[in-house]
């Protein structure tokens, strides 16, 4: 996967959860499901300081939120 192909990828994963991070949204999640939206959006952004450009990348899980 080229580096181009790689942000454009982790940039969709992010938009995915671009609504979470809504200040109407967010400030309605439990503490702990902040802490899990914040942490999976930083590892998607780390993800391309941290891929060595073989093979498939180790893409984070999305989390599970409480919310239904």
């Amino acid at each position: 996967m080229t580096p181009t192909e790689l942000r454009t990828e982790r940039n969709a994963r992010l938009a995915l959860t671009d609504y979470y991070m809504l200040v109407d949204v967010f400030e309605t999640l439990t503490d702990a499901d902040q802490a899990l939206i914040r942490e999976y959006r930083q590892s998607l952004r780390d993800l391309p300081s941290t891929y060595d450009g073989t093979g498939v990348p180790a893409w984070p899980h999305p989390p599970t939120l409480s919310i239904g």
